[in-house]
């Protein structure tokens, strides 16, 4: 997922993307960014919304948007 996530948002015109996916690859992903212990004391299911920042190759969480928890 960092491989491919990174790749697209290297590409020209690529400031806003989608990308969807389920808890796991969610926090497998937030992983590789930062320790996901707070997150996950929080909470999250498959309808949460993870949101990131791009920059310089890294992605920063932003928030997580929660729905039904």
């Amino acid at each position: 997922m960092v491989k491919t996530c990174t790749e697209i948002m290297e590409k020209e015109d690529h400031e806003v993307v989608l990308a969807v996916s389920h808890a796991g690859a969610c926090l497998q992903f937030l992983t590789e960014w930062q320790d996901p212990i707070e997150e996950l004391r929080k909470g999250f299911t498959n309808c949460c919304i993870f949101k990131y920042e791009y920059e310089d190759e890294k992605f920063k969480l932003v928030e997580v948007i929660r729905h039904n928890i």
